[in-house]
């Protein structure tokens, strides 16, 4: 989907971190997010973004601004 930007924000009951990447995100090279912390990324292709989670159950949330 082509957009402008996108907010990823874990929730703040989240146990474990999220990781933020492209399509070979890992939690090794990813961008950690703590529960409760956000990222803004400016990108135009939604479809790039990844996510990947320490352990099953966590949440996030998604916010972007389409083309």
């Amino acid at each position: 989907m082509k957009v402008r930007s996108v907010t990823i924000k874990a929730d703040d009951n989240n146990t474990a971190k999220v990781y933020v990447g492209g399509g070979d995100v890992t939690t090794g090279n990813g961008f950690a997010l703590y529960p409760g912390q956000a990222v803004d990324i400016f990108i135009d292709d939604l479809s790039s973004v990844y996510l990947v989670a320490e352990s099953e159950g966590q949440l996030v949330y998604v916010l972007y601004v389409a083309d």
